[in-house]
């Protein structure tokens, strides 16, 4: 979702999270979910973050590598 605020948002513990997300309209909205990923800005900054540490590899633009799951 671009042009979204995270507004707040509620652990459920095994049932997942719900975030109150606002658009550009400022009309809020709660949408349930298994994890919540939040992004700010377009470029990536992971470069020195120790990635491969953690068993993650980024490609030449030096964004995280990921599967269809992720």
């Amino acid at each position: 979702m671009m042009n979204t605020r995270l507004e707040g948002g509620t652990n459920n513990r095994e049932k997942g999270v719900t975030a109150r997300v606002s658009g550009k309209d400022g009309k809020e909205e709660n949408l349930d979910a298994d994890v919540v990923l939040l992004s700010i800005g377009r470029r990536p900054f992971t470069k020195g973050l120790g990635l491969e540490h953690a068993g993650l590899e980024t490609n030449k633009f030096g964004r995280i590598e990921i599967n269809k799951t992720w």
